[in-house]
């Protein structure tokens, strides 16, 4: 039986379907089978992880031993967040109507977007699983946590994306960082906390950018040629991001009273998702192998179909 076209497929794999102006939809069928899987700084895979499916983003604890990834269910369009023990490989249900997990750096929580009955950030203990809303704002999604676990920097999108940020303590009071004509998105914390990266439209394509933190006038471009989902090395000395040809990029940093970026290469070419929603890979704590999402066949194998004089059902 044939399963027909959603919303949210064209949401999340927008990349793997056109349609044109005269009722011809070219298409890639069974592309959103996807599974995580270590790399090495060349692209060379070392081992695959967890289950195979409707993978889309994933986030890794600091200790490395554990990740937690969205799966989308093909029958019935549920996203659901679930954990992944990596020295076992065994999977374990965390969320339903959740995505974009992020873990806390003490590993003891996981930070995700509840699209439920409601539309909202929350926060489950891994401990006592018990769950709390943090931010009940409508199409609001983690982003990362500091390292001192103080704080955590999120978007707000619904057509363009605005960038805020949350005190995990106290009176817990958002405060909206980037709210511009331009589409900002993906925002990091340094290891240090001093700096913030993040990607914006604000070139006429999405670039990856760097300000202080808390946030002053100024700020540097660090990518060339486009970027998306920019992650921090964890000593604070290189930058990642996937450039517009999905190739994974490095930049080396130097960061102290000011901010320095050295110039891009490409470490290897990836097949991740081009959007600017959820961060596709993660990057161990020796950064030395990068836990990514991958498609189970070979993207440049894959047949395309062809649809002629296609109509919406009515």
């Amino acid at each position: 039986m044939t399963r027909p076209i959603t919303r949210s497929d064209i949401y999340f794999y927008r990349d793997l379907v056109s349609v044109s102006r005269n009722a011809v939809i070219v298409f890639r069928p069974g592309s959103a089978q996807r599974r995580l899987a270590w790399l090495d700084r060349r692209g060379t895979v070392l081992k695959t992880v967890g289950p195979v499916g409707a993978i889309m983003n994933v986030s890794l604890s600091a200790d490395n031993r554990e990740a937690a990834f969205t799966q989308k269910q093909v029958e019935t369009d549920l996203l659901r967040v679930w954990t992944l023990d990596l020295d076992r490989d065994v999977v374990a249900p965390l969320a339903d109507a959740a995505w974009m997990p992020v873990f806390t750096p003490d590993g003891r929580s996981i930070l995700y977007r509840n699209d439920g009955s409601t539309s909202e950030m929350r926060r489950r203990s891994l401990r006592d699983h018990k769950e709390e809303s943090l931010l009940a704002y409508t199409f609001v999604s983690p982003s990362d946590v500091s390292a001192d676990g103080r704080f955590v920097l999120f978007t707000r999108a619904r057509n363009l994306g605005d960038i805020g940020v949350l005190a995990l303590a106290g009176d817990r009071k958002p405060e909206i960082l980037l709210d511009s004509e331009h589409d900002e998105r993906e925002p990091g914390f340094s290891p240090d906390g001093r700096w913030m990266a993040y990607s914006s439209s604000e070139p006429g394509q999405f670039e990856i950018f760097v300000r202080r933190f808390p946030l002053t006038d100024e700020k540097w471009q660090v990518s060339s040629g486009g970027g998306l989902q920019p992650i921090w090395g964890h000593d604070g000395r290189e930058l990642f991001y996937i450039n517009l040809d999905r190739q994974l990029m490095v930049v080396p940093l130097s960061t102290g009273t000011t901010f320095t970026a050295g110039t891009p290469r490409v470490l290897f070419q990836t097949a991740v998702r081009l959007n600017n929603i959820s961060h596709q890979y993660a990057v161990s704590a020796d950064q030395q192998r990068i836990l990514m999402v991958v498609p189970v066949q070979d993207i440049e194998s894959e047949v395309f179909r062809v649809l002629l004089d296609w109509r919406p059902a009515p």
